[in-house]
C-alpha cells in the first residue's frame, strides 16, 4: 500500500523509477501509477529480479533464437509453507488485503506470471481458482483474531497469444517447500526445466538426440564462458 504515492511523486519530480512487485494492490491503482510515469516521460520498471538470473536469460536467448521452435507448454509452480498452521503465523500485513492487495497470487504468482510473459509472450485468456485455507488468525498484538482476506493459494490455466498453453500454481501452504520455484517449457524442438533452488543450472532436452533409449534432460551449468553476459565482461 506504499508503492503508489512515492512512485507518482518521483515521476512528477522527473525521477526514473524501479518499483517492487506487485506494482499495486489493484488494477485501478496500477493504472494511476502508469499514467503518472507516462505523463512524466520517465523510465520505469517493476523489480522482477528473476528475469535477470543467468539460466533464465540463457533460456530467453535460446527461445528467441528459435531453438525450441513452436512453444507448446509453459508450466510453473512457486511453493512455500511459512503460513501453515504449525508456524502459528499471526495476521501480519501480508495477510491483510488493505495493505498487501493479494496473497500468494501477488507475492509468489506475480513472479511466475512475469516469467511466462518474459519467456513465452503475452497471455490472452486465464481461468483460475483461489483459496484461503485459514479464515481467521490471531492479531499480532495478541488481542483477539482478525479475518484473512487474501488468498493462500491459487491455480490457473492460461492461453498465450502465440497459441501456447500454460498452468500456474502458487501456494504458501505447501508443506516441506521453503522457496520452491520451477518452470518447464516444452517446444517443437526441445524442452527447458529450471529450478530456482539450483539457479545456475538449466536442464535441457533436444528432440532428435540419439540413441532414443537414452534421450532425456541433461544439466547445463550457466557459468563463465556460457554465461549470457560473458561477452560484456
Amino acid at each position: 500500500n506504499i508503492h503508489a504515492d512515492p512512485c507518482i511523486s518521483a515521476a512528477q519530480a522527473g525521477k526514473h523509477i524501479i518499483c517492487e512487485k506487485p506494482l499495486a494492490r489493484n488494477a485501478e491503482e496500477a493504472m494511476t501509477m502508469l499514467d503518472a510515469v507516462q505523463k512524466a516521460n520517465v523510465k520505469h520498471m517493476v523489480a522482477f529480479n528473476y528475469r535477470f538470473l543467468p539460466a533464465i536469460r540463457q533460456a530467453k536467448n535460446l527461445i528467441d533464437s528459435g531453438a525450441l521452435g513452436q512453444i507448446y507448454h509453459y508450466r510453473a509452480q512457486y511453493l512455500q509453507e511459512w503460513i501453515m498452521p504449525h508456524y502459528n503465523t499471526p495476521r501480519i500485513w501480508r495477510l491483510d488485503k488493505e495493505i498487501a492487495g493479494s496473497g500468494a497470487l501477488g507475492d509468489l504468482g506475480a513472479h511466475i506470471i512475469d516469467l511466462g510473459r518474459f519467456l513465452i509472450g503475452e497471455m490472452k485468456s486465464v481461468s483460475a481458482v483461489t483459496r484461503t485455507f485459514i479464515q481467521e488468525r490471531p492479531l499480532p498484538e495478541g488481542d483477539g483474531t482478525g479475518k484473512v482476506d487474501v488468498d493462500d493459494a491459487f491455480v490457473a490455466t492460461v492461453e498465450f497469444e502465440n497459441g501456447a498453453i500454460g498452468t500456474l500454481e502458487a501456494s504458501r501452504f505447501a508443506g516441506g517447500r521453503k522457496n520452491h520455484q520451477i518452470i518447464e517449457i516444452n517446444g517443437e524442438k526441445g524442452s527447458f526445466y529450471f529450478d530456482l533452488e539450483r539457479m545456475n543450472e538449466l536442464q535441457v532436452f533436444w528432440i532428435g538426440e540419439e540413441p532414443r533409449e537414452t534421450q532425456g534432460f541433461h544439466n547445463v551449468l550457466v557459468t563463465e564462458a556460457y554465461h549470457p553476459w560473458w561477452e560484456n565482461w
